[in-house]
């Protein structure tokens, strides 16, 4: 059956790095030197010449795909009954020393966990914002996230450490070893497993229990994203030759390559596992078959893409760009829905709320951004005083919190 590429028209603008890595701390590493210290010495202009350079050398990457339908069941709890929240009220702004990289809340609500360039992670009570612990590293830390019950907080530093820590007491149980900077982590839905993905040019998982390697599996080039299918049977990372890899969790065994010609800016699998979506730096956009290998939907875009994820029922595809669009796609037919304008030129990554009636943008320009998924019209606007590098609706929809460059993190109640 003949495949169809779409190819959307914008207005194109500037080029500028991708969402994970307009960070420096995130940058691909210079091969020549792959120390932690000077990658964070790395100017963000530094980097966009070198994407430029990368773009330009990059060839065309547009591929056919075959229509099919999907469906998936929601993954997190629905607080706010398909309402679209109208107000949103700051409760507290709490402050690291440095920029705040990543935040996560718990799986509960109660707690809200930050990473931050001080070399410090911390859980806060989301109710009193004070802070519960703060976990030391010995440099930046770039990740960090939950176990699915609660009770494990895992962090990833840029000196090539993973920790587990036990969440009601900070305690640390094991220390687990790459050889350079892990840029992403993420628990198996059963908390058992820990996967990390480095600049080692490997990603691995770990028994939570012993700090015992599982697996571990060997790339060319630095490994930028890993996550598990939501049903914790399969494995999927992202790295920066172009390569999303998709594995079975228990063997490790690769069941499918999907092949792209230039680096990889985002992956997600929809809310049954069945699709997987992937981005790239040149703005090709792949809806493949976690089954097949088949690509579904291929769609080009004409600026680089830097983040995707799917509405938490898998009828929706949201994908960031630097020319500060945001675009909703409808998953199964791979046709865009809306396009919303950011008055940024960069939108590093979008999050869809719990109840999936709003998405949450964040940008270089201060600000993070409310949008009504059903309309594409903007609802409300955050404001920080520097880039706004992450967001996250806590589970129960009740709370949204901000991380921002100057090191505020801030928690807005949502009614």
């Amino acid at each position: 059956m003949p495949h169809e590429t779409l190819l959307i028209g914008v207005k194109s603008r500037a080029r500028n790095v991708s969402s994970r890595f307009s960070n420096p701390s995130h940058a691909p590493p210079n091969t020549k030197n792959r120390q932690a210290g000077t990658r964070h010495t790395l100017l963000l202009s530094t980097l966009v010449f070198s994407f430029f350079a990368l773009l330009t050398s990059c060839g065309d990457d547009s591929t056919t795909t075959e229509e099919k339908t999907s469906s998936g069941l929601p993954s997190r709890e629905t607080a706010l009954s398909g309402k679209v929240p109208q107000t949103f009220e700051l409760v507290h702004t709490l402050q690291h020393d440095a920029s705040v990289r990543n935040l996560t809340f718990s799986p509960d609500s109660t707690l809200l966990a930050t990473a931050s360039t001080d070399n410090t992670a911390k859980t806060w009570n989301t109710k009193t914002g004070k802070t519960t612990h703060t976990f030391e590293h010995n440099t930046p830390v770039t990740e960090i996230t939950f176990s699915p019950d609660g009770k494990l907080i895992a962090t990833a530093s840029d000196d090539g450490t993973a920790a587990i820590w036990k969440t009601d007491t900070g305690k640390r149980t094991h220390t687990l070893e790459h050889h350079d900077s892990i840029m992403d982590l993420a628990f198996n839905p059963d908390g058992t497993l820990l996967a990390t993905a480095s600049t080692d040019n490997t990603a691995k998982t770990w028994n939570t229990k012993t700090g015992k390697t599982a697996h571990t599996f060997e790339y060319n080039t630095p490994v930028t994203e890993i996550i598990f299918s939501p049903d914790g049977k399969l494995i999927a990372t992202a790295s920066v030759d172009g390569t999303a890899v998709i594995r079975k969790t228990d063997t490790g065994k690769r069941t499918h390559a999907l092949l792209h010609k230039d680096p990889l800016t985002g992956i997600a699998f929809n809310p049954d596992g069945t699709l997987l979506a992937t981005t790239t730096l040149k703005g090709i956009i792949k809806i493949s078959d976690t089954t097949t290998g088949e690509i579904r939907h291929s769609l080009q875009y004409h600026n680089s893409v830097t983040g995707v994820s799917f509405s938490p029922d898998g009828t929706l595809l949201t994908t960031t760009s630097t020319d500060g669009t945001t675009i909703i796609w409808d998953s199964s037919t791979g046709e865009p829905i809306h396009t919303m304008q950011s008055p940024t030129d960069i939108v590093r990554n979008a999050i869809f709320s719990p109840n999936g009636t709003v998405i949450a943008t964040t940008s270089f320009d201060g600000t993070a951004v409310i949008w009504d998924t059903s309309t594409g019209k903007m609802v409300h606007t955050f404001q920080h005083n520097d880039n706004v590098w992450h967001t996250d609706f806590s589970p129960n929809g009740r709370l949204i919190a901000t991380a921002s460059a100057n090191g505020t993190t801030k928690i807005w109640k949502i009614t």
